[in-house]
């Protein structure tokens, strides 16, 4: 079974117009030496859109339609803020961009150009801290983080509480939750607009 983590990235993705390849893992942890089995998704935009401007390390939802083909590592440490020194502590974040990681990602976007995403908890709220884990990132070779918190709340936006999402248990617990109004205080609070919805005549 897919990590749930995963999963909520995979619905992310793929609701942002992205074809998804989950890396499926033949052991129980991640292959180290560090290779094939650090990625977690590879992914493809299908409504890939030239930006005008360089993006930024850390992405929200509007900034994905620019990437053409990503890796993706999913760390769900939501126990912790990303500050430099767990950055330190932690090597194993940069395996998924190591040389044999990236030679199996050019083979599966055969030569087309793809950019790093490294799906993290939440980042310091301090500046200065962030200023040098963008640092830190970049320089062991990742080109972007999205927080969970940017992936949960699109997700919640993107729901419609009419809708039944059979296929997908995420997707019909975040309706749920909307339908109910346990999520409208989040709602208020998205930098984007939420979906109108009217839960009369729902399934």
């Amino acid at each position: 079974m897919a990590d749930s983590n995963v999963r909520i990235v995979r619905e992310f993705l793929e609701a942002l117009g992205f074809s998804v390849l989950t890396n499926r893992k033949f052991q129980l942890q991640k292959a180290d030496p560090p290779g094939r089995y650090s990625i977690d998704v590879v992914a493809t935009n299908l409504r890939y859109a030239e930006p005008e401007a360089p993006l930024p390390m850390k992405l929200n939802a509007e900034h994905m339609r620019f990437l053409p083909n990503v890796i993706v590592d999913v760390k769900g440490w939501h126990g912790h803020r990303f500050v430099p020194s767990l950055i330190t502590a932690t090597p194993e974040l940069f395996y998924f961009v190591s040389a044999g990681a990236l030679q199996y990602a050019r083979s599966v976007f055969n030569g087309a150009p793809f950019k790093s995403l490294l799906v993290i908890s939440e980042a310091t709220a301090v500046e200065p801290l962030w200023l040098k884990v963008e640092e830190m990132l970049k320089e062991g070779g990742i080109d972007h983080v999205v927080e969970f918190t940017t992936i949960l709340g699109f997700l919640i936006s993107y729901v419609e509480v009419n809708v039944n999402y059979v296929e997908s248990e995420t997707l019909q617990l975040l309706r749920l939750l909307k339908r109910y109004d346990l999520v409208k205080g989040l709602q208020m609070e998205l930098p984007f607009k939420s979906r109108s919805s009217n839960p009369e005549g729902e399934e």
